[in-house]
C-alpha cells in the first residue's frame, strides 16, 4: 500500500509540475500572433542597349556560285563593323546553303539555290541607325530588330531597388491594418521575395529589306529607346 501510495503521489506532483510548462506554452502561442502583407513595385529604366540581327541572302543555280558569293559579302560585312568600332559584341547565327524546289504536275525539279549569312550584333542605342545604315552599304539584304533593353547593370541596380520599394510597400500595409484595429507591430518574422525582373519582352523596332533602301534619300536610320519596368513583389510575415 505505502508503495502504491508513493507512486500515486509521484505521479500527482509530475503532472502539476508539468501544467505551467502548458500554460506557459499556450501563452506563448495566443500572443505570437502573425499579419502577412504582399507588397508590389515597379522601376523603370531606359532602354539603352540595341540587339540587331544582319542577313545576306542569295540565290542561283550553282550552289558552289552562291555559296562563295555569300562568303565574300559576309567577310565584307564583318569587316566593315569592326572597322567602324560601333558594336559591343559580333556574333554569328546561321550559315546555310539549300536547295529550291518547285514541283510542276507534282514531279520534284530543282529550280536552284539559296544561301543564307546571319549575324546577331549588339551596340549602344545610339548606335544602332548607324550601324543599320553600314550594314545596307555593305550587302546586308535584310534588317530585323533592333530589340531594345537595359544594360545588365542597370537591370541589377533596378532589380535591388524594386524589392527594396516592394517591401516597404507590405510593411506599409501591415501598419495601416494593425494601426486601424488599435495594435502595433513586434517584429519581422519572415520576408520572401516572390519575384523580380523584366516583364517586358524586347520588341523589334525596325525592319528593312534592301530593294526598299535609299541611302541617298533619308539621314542615318533614327531609333528611338522606351523604358524598361522592373517588377518585384515580396511577402511580409510580421509580428503583434
Amino acid at each position: 500500500m505505502m508503495k502504491d501510495y508513493k507512486i500515486r503521489m509521484l505521479v500527482v506532483s509530475t503532472v502539476f509540475s508539468v501544467l505551467p510548462l502548458f500554460a506557459h506554452a499556450a501563452e506563448a502561442n495566443l500572443k505570437e500572433r502573425n499579419i502577412v502583407t504582399t507588397g508590389h513595385a515597379q522601376v523603370f529604366i531606359p532602354e539603352t542597349v540595341a540587339t540587331t540581327q544582319l542577313a545576306i541572302n542569295e540565290t542561283g543555280r550553282n550552289a558552289d556560285d552562291i555559296q562563295k558569293s555569300v562568303r565574300v559579302k559576309a567577310d565584307k560585312l564583318v569587316k566593315a563593323l569592326k572597322a567602324a568600332q560601333l558594336t559591343t559584341s559580333i556574333e554569328t547565327i546561321s550559315f546555310s546553303v539549300n536547295p529550291q524546289w518547285s514541283y510542276p504536275n507534282g514531279v520534284a525539279k530543282l529550280d536552284g539555290y539559296s544561301a543564307n549569312y546571319s549575324l546577331q550584333v549588339k551596340s549602344s542605342l545610339t548606335d544602332a541607325g548607324k550601324i543599320i545604315d553600314l550594314a545596307m552599304d555593305n550587302a546586308t539584304t535584310s534588317v530585323n530588330g533592333p530589340s531594345l533593353s537595359a544594360s545588365d547593370k542597370e537591370r541589377s541596380a533596378a532589380e535591388l531597388e524594386a524589392i527594396r520599394l516592394a517591401s516597404l510597400d507590405a510593411k506599409k500595409q501591415a501598419e495601416a491594418s494593425l494601426s486601424a484595429l488599435g495594435l502595433h507591430s513586434t517584429q519581422v518574422k519572415q520576408i520572401t521575395v516572390v519575384s523580380v525582373g523584366s516583364h517586358n519582352q524586347p520588341q523589334p523596332r525596325y525592319a528593312m529589306n534592301m530593294a526598299k533602301f535609299d541611302a541617298q534619300s533619308a539621314p542615318t536610320t533614327p531609333i528611338e529607346g522606351g523604358k524598361e519596368g522592373i517588377n518585384a513583389e515580396v511577402n511580409l510575415t510580421i509580428g503583434y
